[in-house]
């Protein structure tokens, strides 16, 4: 089972989407399905027998993190 999620650039700055998706890729494995200038569509998909919804929070509370970290660096 796999889930697609679109992550808005204002939040999500397209670097941060990127290191979030090598940083969980012995979990679940995400793929960019569409780049438009202003959002990113990526499809999740676990790996094994992980709890999909577990591991798409934790990506998703990852990536978060990384993108304000990201903002507050940025001002």
């Amino acid at each position: 089972m796999s889930q697609h999620i679109a992550l808005h650039h204002l939040i999500y700055p397209t670097h941060c989407v990127h290191n979030a998706i090598a940083a969980y890729e012995t979990v679940c494995k995400v793929t960019i399905v569409e780049t438009q200038p202003d959002r990113t569509l990526v499809q999740i998909h676990t790996k094994g027998d992980i709890d999909e919804v577990n591991v798409v929070g934790e990506f998703l509370n990852y990536l978060l993190d990384m993108s304000m970290e990201s903002h507050f660096r940025e001002s």
